[in-house]
Formats: structure tokens, sequence, C-alpha cells
């Protein structure tokens, strides 16, 4: 990861691609291995091998609604969180529905600067909000990845091998 702030998409094996950003550069992550959707990432700051150090502003007004969406969960978040948790992607810690200024995340690693958002239908009618928010998580040099709530409904654990291969921090 190079620090600069790209945009780079996926295409699934059906050929879906998602919009602004160009093909990745590592093929072997290109495709997306649940056979649907798009997984894109949009990148800022920089990542190494050592943990990142985050001062991460939040708003405390929305703790609650964390803990309640925690709880909640959508039927996606809950078979992704399940692959996720306990550090079974390459050993790194996961917080589900994190609380970054004022929007709360559905999965945020501290230690790569990786924010995972699961993308539903509700996502094609908050588009602009979407747009706002991953600006908003770039500026502070978080990498954002959206992927298809379609895709781990269909393959879970193909999802997660996906992100295993993914995050390999060299």
């Amino acid at each position: 990861m190079n620090g600069s702030k790209d945009v780079l998409k996926t295409t699934s094996p059906f050929g879906d691609s998602s919009s602004g950003g160009e093909l990745s550069t590592h093929p072997e992550h290109s495709k997306f291995p649940s056979g649907g959707g798009v997984a894109r990432m949009r990148r800022g700051g920089l990542v190494s091998k050592s943990v990142v150090q985050f001062s991460l502003p939040y708003n405390k007004n929305l703790v609650q609604r964390a803990k309640d969406l925690r709880k909640a969960g959508s039927l996606p978040e809950a078979l992704l969180w399940r692959e996720i948790k306990a550090r079974q992607i390459n050993g790194l810690d996961f917080d589900r529905q994190k609380i970054i200024g004022n929007y709360i995340v559905d999965f945020f690693c501290a230690s790569v600067a990786i924010v995972i958002e699961i993308d539903d239908k509700s996502h094609d009618m908050k588009e602009m909000y979407d747009v706002k928010r991953d600006e908003f998580l770039l500026g502070l040099g978080l990498n954002v990845i959206h992927i298809p709530a379609k895709d781990v409904l269909k393959n879970p654990s193909a999802v997660a091998e996906w992100l295993r291969c993914y995050l390999l921090v060299e």
C-alpha cells in the first residue's frame, strides 16, 4: 500500500465491476472468490508491518447505537464476523461496529488501518452518504474495503479467504 489516495476495484468472476477506479494491480486478488458482486477498496494512509497507532475521533453520543448494532447485527455482518473474529485473518484483531468520527463502521482493524463495510441493497440508496463517509475515513489515513452483502451470504468462508490473501502484510 503506497499511501496514495486511489481507488482499487476488483471484478468478480462474472465480470461485474465497480465504478470509479482502476483495476487491481494484484491479479491474484482481482477476482472475488464467491462468484458474485464486487469488492472495492479505497486507499489512504500508510500501512506497514508494525502496529499503526491511531488517535481516531469519535462521537460519544453514538456509543449506545454501536452497542445496539453489535447486538442486532445483520446476517451478512454476523457471518463475516464469525470468520474474522479471534484473529482468524492473519492474526489481525478486528473491532465490530467501531465509532470513527460521526460514523459507525462495520469492522475496523487498527494494525493495518482497514475499515470493512458490508454493502447491502440499502447502500444503493445512500451512495452520497457512503462517498462522504469514505472521504472522511480516507482523510484519517484509513483504507476502506466494500464487500457486497450477497457475496458474504453466498460464501462467507470464501470472502474470509479473499481477505486473508488481500491483507497479507509484507
